[in-house]
């Protein structure tokens, strides 16, 4: 079965957590609801992911979210798993995987050549009604192509129409108001440019609320399921700096409070026209 379609309806169950109290979708109804299906209680990565949830528990208070982890074994495993970690919202036991077929996560998985059915580490954001969600900030790489921009600025569609790379770590909670970070330009291994940059709302003319008010006051933009990407640009620009760059180039973009910086590599696509048909 498959994953659950965005905008569908998510499907009802009623499952015990680690201390044998029954949970129903229903009861967290008017909640946004959390819900991650991991494999196998008090492995190295479930226990990571389920930590990981338990340290950011003070970050959904705002907004009421309820956090659900779901996987196979029975509560008495769950109880022995939430006890190790002090893991304190509900862990909820399906063993027969009834719950995990429903939202299509029990698929056959393979290890070291064997095939065997599984649950397929997954997380649901289950919305109580059409209000956008802000999921967090992650630091992102955007290539722009300010030689064909500088000709005409009709030709600002033309420029930005390139890849985008979205970073490794996702800031969830209230935004920093001010994030300082360096933007740099690898070159056979050595740095070709660099510069300081600033973001967050006290270094930018608008605040993310009215950003986020002018794009959803669209109804277009409030269908369930959508993803939708803001970029907050700097003003740190290596075209002004009279840089060139080359194919194999690896544009690095760092900032604090992230921990991990995002590099990515420049590569020459083939050029080709391609050709149109009339129906």
């Amino acid at each position: 079965m498959a994953l659950i379609e965005s905008g569908k309806k998510a499907p009802a169950f009623a499952l015990k957590d680690q201390t044998g109290k029954v949970h129903k979708l229903a009861d967290y109804a008017g909640r946004p609801v959390i819900l991650y299906f991991y494999p196998k209680d008090d492995t190295p990565g479930c226990t990571k992911e389920t930590c990981s949830f338990q340290s950011y528990l003070p970050k959904f208070k705002p907004s009421k979210a309820a956090v659900l982890g779901v996987s196979i074994l029975d509560e008495k495993s769950k109880a022995k798993f939430a006890n190790k970690y002090d893991i304190t919202f509900p862990l909820l036991a399906d063993p027969d995987h009834e719950v995990a077929e429903k939202y299509g996560v029990w698929q056959e998985k393979s290890f070291m050549g064997r095939k065997f059915m599984g649950i397929v580490r997954t997380t649901y954001l289950i919305g109580p009604d059409g209000v956008p969600y802000r999921l967090g900030l992650c630091l992102a790489n955007e290539f722009s192509d300010h030689v064909t921009e500088r000709h005409n600025y009709l030709w600002l569609a033309h420029s930005k129409l390139r890849s985008a790379a979205l970073g490794p770590e996702l800031l969830v909670g209230p935004p920093p108001e001010n994030v300082e970070g360096r933007s740099r330009i690898w070159r056979d291994g050595a740095v070709a440019w660099e510069q300081p940059f600033l973001s967050g709302e006290a270094n930018m003319s608008h605040s993310l609320a009215n950003l986020e008010w002018h794009q959803f006051k669209y109804a277009q933009f409030r269908r369930p399921g959508d993803v939708h990407v803001h970029f907050l640009g700097t003003a740190t620009l290596s075209f002004s700096d009279g840089f060139k760059t080359e194919a194999g180039d690896e544009f690095e973009i760092e900032a604090s409070p992230f921990r991990l910086p995002l590099r990515n590599r420049l590569v020459r696509s083939e050029q080709g026209q391609p050709g149109v048909r009339m129906l």
